[in-house]
């Protein structure tokens, strides 16, 4: 692997060492100023190389429905127009302010069925995965499926760690 000649900023006309993924074709240094720099000439060729992007009726109608089902957006504070992470969103439930002892009991008994109900899955799900990898040794399947698990909460799953043993698993804890 050849190392990278040093090459002057097409902004700043420093000297700077190109990204080795990147090689020959990076002609701005990382500071942000000529990043901004390399970005708006970038935004300049791609107007003049499509320079009916958005423009024209179809857009203008596009943006007129957005702002009306949008109204007065610019007025709202950052906190408000952030999006909101769906996952808490959805998970959250709706409870009164003033719950009685009762209703506390039965969401509790809910609770440890839900868990209680996962756990007995559990097997289940071992048993899929090991028909599916064609894998029966039970170390292997703890790695395989705490790698899933893995893959899962990266992608955006439950917060719970349900199928993720902490420990590698002693004989007959499943």
């Amino acid at each position: 692997m050849s190392r990278l000649r040093r090459r002057n900023c097409l902004h700043c006309k420093e000297l700077f060492n190109p990204h080795p993924a990147v090689g020959n074709r990076q002609k701005y240094c990382s500071s942000p100023s000529c990043q901004k720099a390399r970005k708006a000439k970038n935004n300049q060729a791609f107007l003049k190389r499509n320079s009916d992007y958005h423009r024209g009726s179809i857009a203008v109608a596009r943006t007129q429905e957005w702002r009306s089902k949008n109204p007065g957006y610019w007025r709202r504070s950052k906190n408000s127009r952030k999006s909101k992470d769906l996952t808490s969103v959805a998970l959250q439930a709706e409870l009164n302010s003033e719950v009685s002892d009762n209703q506390l009991v039965i969401l509790q008994d809910r609770v440890v069925a839900l868990q209680a109900e996962l756990l007995a899955q559990r097997s289940v799900f071992q048993g899929f995965a090991a028909q599916l990898t064609g894998c029966a040794l039970q170390a292997e399947l703890s790695s395989m499926l705490g790698q899933w698990h893995d893959k899962g909460m990266a992608m955006g799953a439950a917060q719970c760690r349900i199928f993720r043993p902490q420990s590698p698993p002693n004989k007959g804890d499943y």
